[in-house]
């Protein structure tokens, strides 16, 4: 299990994401992580699906682990502020 296994979840969540059902399309995505706790691809689609369904506190929580993997990234830092805006 690893970064390959992590992809099927990703892709299985864009599938449940586009048939409409977010809760399933979040379960994925969050089972991808415990296989890739640092998979860019997954942590970046979970803090988009949370921040448009107004959860934001976790979405900041995902995006804060999105900055520590890309410190330097000033995309990274500014959507983390976007969210902060929101609390």
């Amino acid at each position: 299990m690893g970064f390959s296994d992590s992809r099927l979840y990703l892709n299985l969540g864009a599938a449940h994401y586009r048939a409409g059902n977010i809760p399933k399309a979040l379960e994925s995505w969050r089972s991808g992580l415990n296989l890739a706790p640092g998979s860019p691809d997954l942590l970046s689609n979970l803090v988009s699906i949370l921040a448009e369904n107004d959860q934001v506190q976790e979405a900041i929580h995902y995006q804060e682990r999105i900055v520590g993997l890309r410190p330097e990234d000033p995309t990274a830092r500014n959507t983390l502020d976007l969210l902060m805006s929101r609390l």
